[in-house]
């Protein structure tokens, strides 16, 4: 099975040694960042362990971005290593064209990074809706078995395989406004130009 970005983020982490990641967290709370993002509170980093921080990290930043951060991070304290492996597995070019809302991201990448900012209970609950939801005429339902299990990655691309993107993330939505993930629903509308945010129209599924 491939490994995710959150996979590879932990693992940097998880490479680091106590007194490393001392530093990590450290530079982490002071490092400058892209317009709209906030630095994590010292008192939030302290005892997180690496699974906590990468999540932290990704709740904060989104997928791609939390990446970025680390990796500059990384380099900040001495461990080039590990963020040069941390770019090459996450396939992110050094060069950096990326950045939150870059026109390189497509309609998969912004689905992905909504689903992968869900917490674990979050993506139980987001599941569970997915299975139940009233959809358009000619689409079924995700059997429950078949999600159960599914990371983010496999549950995105379940979902384009089931719906097609533009109806996948229309569901997306939805399923987000009904677990009360209202920015996630608004974000992943405003970024893919598609649903609510950019449609007058309420009730597209039915």
């Amino acid at each position: 099975m491939h490994k995710t970005v959150r996979d590879h983020l932990l693992s940097a982490l998880a490479n680091l040694g106590e007194a490393q990641l001392k530093n990590f967290k450290s530079k982490l709370n002071e490092i400058q960042l892209a317009e709209g993002y906030d630095n994590i509170p010292k008192g939030v980093l302290e005892k997180a362990d690496p699974i906590e921080l990468t999540d932290k990290m990704i709740q904060s930043y989104q997928e791609i971005y939390a990446v970025e951060v680390a990796e500059e991070v990384l380099r900040a304290i001495n461990e080039s290593q590990l963020a040069s492996r941390l770019a090459t597995n996450t396939r992110i070019a050094r060069a950096g064209v990326i950045c939150e809302g870059s026109m390189h991201k497509t309609v998969r990448d912004h689905l992905l990074s909504a689903l992968a900012n869900l917490g674990e209970a979050q993506l139980k609950n987001f599941k569970s809706k997915l299975n139940e939801i009233r959809l358009q005429k000619g689409y079924d339902n995700i059997p429950k078995g078949v999600l159960e299990k599914a990371d983010p990655i496999e549950l995105t691309d379940k979902m384009i395989q089931s719906y097609q993107e533009t109806y996948a993330v229309m569901v997306a939505e939805e399923v987000l406004r009904a677990i009360n993930e209202i920015q996630l629903a608004s974000r992943l509308a405003t970024n893919t130009r598609i649903g609510s945010e950019s449609s007058s129209s309420d009730g597209d599924l039915r």
